[in-house]
């Protein structure tokens, strides 16, 4: 036999090889995580992590059609490592389908990636309205910057009597994304923004933008960032003794941030997405129950979050009869979904609408809610 048909019948063999791998693989459907799991975001993307494990572990031990796999990155909330790991799970993994980032900017660094490999992303956060025009195979069930910051702009307007606001903002997507459309709902209910400033993430002293503050004479102060710098901002706030009305975004409902804040949390109004723990509703008891029995914790607003999304990609799937080149086209036609942070519709860019609550803190760090709004 020549060399040539040898080579030639090795190679057939090789491919004969490679497509009973392909055909073995498809016996297994693989999702890919991207998701902060250290740095300053690391207690909400734990939290979110959390949430999908338990609903692809539940998933799996029923014995399913085709079970799943998780391969998961650690983005580190830094648009950098999202991309390094979105190349990672799509050019190593062979990944098409993608929960995660909670993070605007990851997600907005991550999405061209996406669009051009024709990976589904489905964002259990990024709030950036910018997120809603990223793409076809990007998706997200976290509500846009757009209705949360208006949402407490016309609470401290119309609510609280508020006219005089101050915004004080971490310098990234997603802070720019809440600060603005804050300004404009507050300006559009007869408020006048006074102050606006910014800082980079992994501040810790923030007296110079007070010190202006106090100048200013505001009679309210709206805080859009992440956990660790609005504890130190609310602390030495307090501190300097600052007479204000003081209000945040979902951030200051962590651990992080009330380790930083203390006392100094009590009366600190915030926005959050619609997830309450004391809720009577069976779905959303039943994850709470599931989530405290599994890691020994209250789940919160990014842990449902996380939750809804794993599902969602799981009816999607199941809709797509396991065949994921069809799960994108799938997740366009879902309506009503009946997750546990509210109902989820995704319309033509992928996008939601959902409600938001305005809650308080309380001095130990608990919360109250005092009131929903409904788009």
């Amino acid at each position: 036999m020549s060399a040539y048909k040898l080579v030639f019948i090795s190679v057939a063999f090789l491919v004969i090889l490679s497509v009973g791998c392909v055909k073995k693989d498809e016996k297994e459907i693989k999702i890919g995580v991207i998701l902060p799991l250290t740095g300053d975001l690391a207690d909400p993307g734990s939290k979110s992590i959390n949430a999908i494990k338990l609903v692809i572990d539940g998933y799996n031990s029923s014995e399913p059609k085709m079970p799943i796999k998780l391969f998961v990155e650690d983005s580190k909330a830094n648009p950098i490592d999202g991309v390094n790991a979105i190349h990672k799970l799509i050019n190593v993994n062979n990944i098409k389908l993608i929960i995660g980032d909670i993070t605007s900017g990851v997600i907005l660094a991550i999405a061209p990636i996406a669009e051009k490999e024709h990976v589904v992303v489905l964002a259990p956060g990024a709030s950036n309205p910018k997120v809603r025009e990223a793409g076809d195979y990007i998706f997200r069930n976290w509500a846009s910057d757009s209705f949360d910051g208006e949402v407490m702009a016309k609470y401290l307007t119309r609510g609280l009597g508020k006219k005089r606001a101050a915004v004080i903002y971490v310098n990234n997507e997603y802070g720019y994304g809440l600060a603005n459309a804050f300004e404009k709902a507050f300006v559009e209910s007869g408020g006048m923004v006074i102050l606006k400033e910014n800082y980079e993430q992994g501040s810790s002293d923030f007296r110079n933008i007070l010190t202006k503050m106090r100048g200013a004479n505001s009679d309210c102060v709206y805080l859009p960032g992440h956990p660790r710098e609005n504890g130190i901002l609310v602390r030495q706030l307090r501190e300097m003794r600052i007479n204000t009305t003081i209000s945040a975004n979902l951030s200051v409902e962590t651990p992080d941030f009330y380790n930083l804040a203390k006392e100094a949390v009590d009366g600190v109004f915030f926005s959050t997405p619609a997830f309450d723990l004391r809720s009577n509703e069976q779905n959303i008891k039943k994850f709470i129950e599931d989530y405290q029995s599994k890691y020994g914790s209250e789940p919160d607003a990014t842990a449902g979050h996380g939750y809804d999304a794993a599902n969602i990609m799981l009816q999607a799937i199941r809709m797509a009869d396991y065949d994921i080149s069809k799960v994108k086209d799938q997740l366009y036609i879902i309506k009503d979904y009946p997750g546990v942070t509210g109902n989820t519709t995704f319309d033509d860019h992928g996008d939601v609408v959902k409600p938001v609550m305005i809650k308080k803190l309380n001095k130990d760090g608990s919360s109250i809610i005092i009131e929903t709004y409904k788009p």
